[in-house]
Formats: C-alpha cells, structure tokens, sequence
C-alpha cells in the first residue's frame, strides 16, 4: 500500500471512527490529520487506486477534507477525461456522503459549480437515480426561490440579457418538468402556473417604460 494511503488508515486504526473518543483523543486524531494534510507525498496515484482504498476502506475511514484534498488532481482528471467515478464519488447517493455540499469551499474553484457535475454525470448516464434527485432538488429550490422572490429572484443577479435570462429560466421548468415525470412527480399544475409568471415578468421587462412598476403591470393585465 503507497504511503499516501497507508499513513490515512493508520490515522483511524489508531483513533477509530465509529468508537467512542475522549476530547484528548479527537484532538489528537485531529492533529495528526493535519499533519497528513501538510505532508508531501511524491505517490503517483490512479483513479483505480483511489476507488481500490476507498471501497475497502470507507466503513473505517471518514472522508475528511484533507483526505480529499491529496486527491483532488486525481479526481480532476478522471472528470476532465470522462470518467464518472469521481462525479459519483463527489455527489453521493445521500445526504451524508455528498461530499462536494460537504466540502464546498475546497472543491468549487477547482471543480466548478455542483450542477454542472450533475449535469456531466447525467450525460454519460441519463438515469442515474442519484444524480436525478439531486438535480432535481436544485431545480425545485430554484423555483421555488425565483417565484417567491420575484422579480429579483427570477434573474439571481445574473449578467446576462433578459432575453437569455428567459432562455433559462424556461429550459430550467422544462428540465424540473421531465425530471418530475422521471421521479413519478405530479409537479404539471405547479410548473405551468411557474411559466405563467415567468412570461409576465419578461413581458414587464420588454414593456417596462408603459408601467411605473411591476405591481401596477400586473394590474392593469
């Protein structure tokens, strides 16, 4: 076993996950975890070395962020390269091994946005159930907060046009209307009347110098 690897288990053999720790105990177990965090291993290491670790080893260790981030150039390039173990790794199966939501702040400037993960994920496979739910909270999250927060909401501050913005937020219903069919929802009522507020709002913007506000657009329609 490379050493990259090895020094990590000897971390949980030595103060176990799932076993009770006393306060002393946990910080040193944290220490050490930062002390492998600042080593500099010279390990030349494969995607299949790190699914071959983490398979055997992931009911002993706990995925922390200084275990992900010796790997990230490896879990990097199996996404650059088009690989999905490292997507499915990241986003999980639920809610306690969605390790990109866990670890936010290291992996987005290296990984970009949650969604497009997913969104990768679901071209090389369509049906991956994780991957659609997930996707699908995204979507239902999203507008839900756009219709409540509207009009500021709809736009989330984007710098595009409103025309693009129109663009996607349209594409975005239709995407949460097939994903709802995918997962046996009934979301048809809700995401028509979803669309009904999105083309009022763009047909406010395209005709704003005719009102002095989106309210009194709304009533005189």
């Amino acid at each position: 076993m490379k050493n990259i690897f090895k020094d990590y288990l000897d971390i949980f053999e030595k103060y176990p996950k799932d076993e009770y720790l006393t306060k002393e105990e946990r910080k040193e177990r944290y220490k050490l975890l930062q002390e492998y965090e600042k080593r500099n291993y010279q390990d030349e290491i494969s995607i299949d070395e790190f699914q071959n670790f983490t398979s055997l080893y992931i009911d002993k260790i706990d995925i922390s962020s200084q275990f992900i981030g010796k790997f990230l150039k490896v879990l990097k390039n199996n996404i650059n390269n088009g690989g999905t173990f490292a997507l499915k790794f990241l986003i999980g199966d639920k809610d306690e091994n969605d390790y990109y939501l866990k670890f936010f702040k290291l992996l987005y400037d290296e990984l970009g946005d949650r969604i497009n993960l997913i969104n990768k994920l679901l071209e090389k496979e369509p049906d991956y159930l994780p991957a659609i739910k997930q996707k699908y909270k995204i979507l239902s999250n999203y507008v839900d907060f756009s219709i409540h927060e509207m009009p500021w909401g709809i736009l989330l501050d984007k710098p595009i046009s409103e025309k693009d913005a129109k663009i996607e937020a349209l594409a975005d219903l239709d995407n949460f209307s097939k994903l709802s069919k995918k997962l046996g929802k009934d979301n048809e009522k809700y995401i028509e009347e979803c669309r009904i507020c999105y083309n009022a709002w763009f047909d406010f913007l395209d005709n704003k110098d005719k009102y002095k506000s989106y309210e009194e657009y709304l009533e005189k329609k």
